[in-house]
Parts: C-alpha cells; sequence; structure tokens
C-alpha cells in the first residue's frame, strides 16, 4: 500500500515549516528594509559629496574647504529631496515584496496600515501635542539649549528662511510621521515580532528608531528622551488600537509642536 495518503493530517511540525516558508516578513527581512532605507540615504549624501567636490575643483582649478560648503550648501536641498524619495520608494517596494499580505493584518505580527476610528486619530495628535509641550517645557525652564551651540542638519534646515525651511516643515509634519510610523510600527514591529515576540521586538525597533534620530540628538542630548518617549507612545497606540492612523497622528501632533518651538527659539 502506498504511503502518500491523502487523507492524512500533516504533523505539527510540517504545518508550521510550510508557515515559516510562506511567510516572508520576518525579522530577517526587517533588517533588509531598514538597512536599504537607511543605506540609501547615507550613500546618496556620500557619492554626492564625492561628485560635487570633483566638480568644484575642476571648475576651481582647487579645492578649498570653506568655499566648498558655500558651494555643496547650495545643493543640500535637492539632494535631501532625492535622497528621501528614493530611500523611501525603496523601503515601500521591498515592504511590499516581503509584507504585501500584512498590509491589513492588525494583529502585532502584521502591518496594519488602516486609519482606525476618528476618535483614536484625535486623542492620538492630542497626546503626541502633550508630550512635545512637556519635552519642549523641560527645554525651555530646566535645559535651556545654548544659542551659541551647533545644531543638526535638519535643525539648521528650520531655521534656514527659504525653501528649505518649507522643505523642513512638510518633511516633520507630512513625509517622516507616515514613512516612519510605516517602517517603525507597521514593517519592524511585524518582522521583529514574529520573529522574536512582541517585548523584544519592541525594545529593538524603539531602539533602532532612537538611534537613527541621534544625529540631531547629539547635538542637544535632553532630545533623547523626547525621541524615546513618544517612540514608546506611538507603539503603544499602534497595538492598543491595532492601527498605523493613530501614531502617525501622534506623531504628527509632536512634529508639530517641536517644529513650532524650534522655529520661534530660532
Amino acid at each position: 500500500m502506498s504511503q502518500n495518503n491523502p487523507f492524512k493530517a500533516p504533523l505539527y511540525k510540517e504545518v508550521q515549516n510550510n508557515n515559516e516558508q510562506k511567510r516572508k516578513l520576518n525579522a530577517k527581512s526587517a533588517v533588509l528594509i531598514f538597512a536599504s532605507y537607511l543605506g540609501i540615504q547615507i550613500l546618496s549624501g556620500i557619492i554626492a559629496g564625492i561628485v560635487f567636490a570633483v566638480y568644484f575643483a575642476a571648475k576651481n582649478s582647487g579645492f578649498n574647504s570653506e568655499e566648498f560648503q558655500l558651494f555643496f550648501k547650495g545643493y543640500t536641498l535637492p539632494i535631501l529631496i532625492f535622497s528621501l524619495l528614493s530611500s523611501g520608494f525603496i523601503m515601500l517596494a521591498l515592504s511590499l515584496k516581503y509584507g504585501k499580505d500584512l498590509i491589513k493584518d492588525t494583529s502585532t505580527t502584521g502591518i496594519a496600515l488602516n486609519t482606525g476610528k476618528t476618535k483614536n486619530l484625535l486623542f492620538s495628535i492630542f497626546l503626541g501635542i502633550l508630550i512635545a509641550l512637556l519635552y519642549s517645557s523641560f527645554a525651555v525652564f530646566i535645559y535651556p539649549p545654548d544659542p551659541d551651540a551647533e545644531v543638526g542638519p535638519l535643525t539648521q534646515m528650520l531655521i534656514t528662511p527659504g525653501p528649505t525651511r518649507i522643505f523642513w516643515i512638510f518633511l516633520a509634519l507630512f513625509f517622516a510621521p507616515f514613512v516612519e510610523e510605516f517602517l517603525f510600527r507597521g514593517v519592524m514591529i511585524a518582522g521583529f515580532a514574529y520573529s522574536y515576540g512582541i517585548t523584544r521586538a519592541a525594545i529593538i525597533v524603539t531602539f533602532l528608531f532612537v538611534v537613527i534620530h541621534s544625529f540631531e540628538a547629539i547635538h542637544y542630548p535632553p532630545a533623547f528622551g523626547g525621541i524615546t518617549l513618544i517612540a514608546i507612545v506611538v507603539l503603544y497606540l499602534r497595538l492598543r488600537y491595532k492601527s498605523l492612523g493613530p501614531p502617525i497622528a501622534a506623531h504628527f501632533g509632536y512634529n508639530l509642536v517641536i517644529a513650532s518651538a524650534t522655529f520661534v527659539g530660532g
């Protein structure tokens, strides 16, 4: 008698292995998506710097670092736009490749891309504003920043009048909330939670979120506290409401206050 019985129930291990093979979004693919997003931004900046340095040296028959910085500064905005758009496109493309079937999944191992209820969105915006106000109050009254201290590149964009400031406002209020929440509280939390469980996933994703903002926060150490706090809150909102809508809303509210405070202070 043939041993291939089509009516025989598959063993649990066989079912588990089949699920592992079908599931593409895990910790490994989440790291790949994150590394691609960050790596393209860094690589595009390096390539642009080399290209413009060679062009500047050839055009001026020499290289003066101070003159080059002034020259390069005029091209910072288009380079940044290209960098963010290209990295965002690649991140979304890879996310769809590995997690297309998880976009609407609202579990801890899904991406949960939905708006959620209106009342939850309004509450989340208010919560983001409240956290930013608490952080800003601490910054003003307890640990006021040195007005002569060096600032990060994004803060420099905000305090620079003209198109650069307008782009920064767009970046902080519309690009960053959606893209970063989709990446961190959507794709990455889903991948890491699937591989390691939600607790370890929360720690890893929050840590990485703080790390990518360290280039700005390093110039004002208390900023690490504000970034960590908002990262914890938006993750809670994602898990509590099973939606990326509330985290995006809270991120928007937080950035709105920080941008306003920095603009007024600058």
